[in-house]
C-alpha cells in the first residue's frame, strides 16, 4: 500500500479520502499548489489579496435619492430625540455620522450629488424643529432666544461630528464616482457662462 501511494504521488496523482486520486495538472508560476520534498502537495497561500470594490461589498445600489432623504430624516429625528430624552448628546452626532457613511452605499448614481449636498440641511431643520418643541422660555421674544441658543449649542457640540460624516460623504460618494454629474454640472456652468459673455459682448 505504501508503494502504491508513493508511485500515485510519483505520477502526480493526490490521493484523496476514499483512495481517489486527483491528478495534478502542472500549473503556472503563481498555482495555489505546491509540493514540498517528500511529495506531498500542500495549499500555498496567495501573496496578494484581491478586495472586492464599493459596488461588489453592498451590490447593486437600488435606493433612490427620495427614499434616501426619507431614510436620513427618520434616522436624524431618532437620533435627535433619543439624544434629548437621555441627555447624551453623543447620539445626535453619531446618528448623522451614521447616515452619512450609509446613505452614498445604496443610494443610486445619480443621486450621488443630491446626497452629499443634503444632509447638512437636513440635520439642521431637525435641529430647529427639536429646538423648537423643547423651547423653555416664556413669551415669544423667550422662545426665539431659547431656539437659537439651543441650536448654536447643538451645532457646536455636534461639529466635529458633522465634519467627519460630511467627509465620509464626500470620499464614498467620490470613490462611487460622484466626479462625472460634477464635471457635467461644471460643463453646463461654462456654457452659460460663455453664452452670458457673449451676449453682454
Amino acid at each position: 500500500m505504501p508503494e502504491q501511494i508513493a508511485e500515485s504521488l510519483d505520477a502526480g496523482e493526490v490521493a484523496g479520502p476514499f483512495h481517489a486520486s486527483v491528478p495534478a495538472q502542472p500549473g503556472p508560476v503563481d498555482s495555489p499548489l505546491d509540493r514540498d520534498k517528500t511529495g506531498v502537495t500542500w495549499l500555498r497561500m496567495p501573496t496578494r489579496l484581491a478586495f472586492p470594490s464599493i459596488s461588489q461589498a453592498v451590490g447593486r445600489p437600488r435606493l433612490t435619492g427620495r427614499g434616501a432623504i426619507v431614510a436620513l430624516f427618520a434616522l436624524f429625528l431618532v437620533a435627535s430625540v433619543l439624544s434629548d430624552w437621555t441627555g447624551l448628546g453623543v447620539l445626535t452626532g453619531l446618528g448623522y455620522l451614521v447616515g452619512c457613511a450609509l446613505a452614498p452605499l445604496y443610494v443610486r448614481d445619480r443621486a450621488l450629488l443630491q446626497i452629499v449636498v443634503v444632509p447638512p440641511a437636513l440635520f439642521l431643520s431637525i435641529v430647529l424643529i427639536i429646538q423648537v418643541l423643547t423651547a423653555q422660555g416664556t413669551g415669544k421674544h423667550g422662545m426665539v432666544l431659547s431656539v437659537v441658543e439651543g441650536t448654536l449649542l447643538t451645532l457646536a457640540a455636534t461639529a466635529p461630528w458633522l465634519l467627519a460624516g460630511t467627509a465620509a460623504s464626500v470620499g464614498i460618494a467620490l470613490r462611487r464616482g460622484l466626479m462625472g454629474p460634477l464635471r457635467q454640472i461644471w460643463g453646463e456652468l461654462r456654457g452659460d457662462l460663455r453664452a452670458l459673455i457673449g451676449r453682454v459682448a
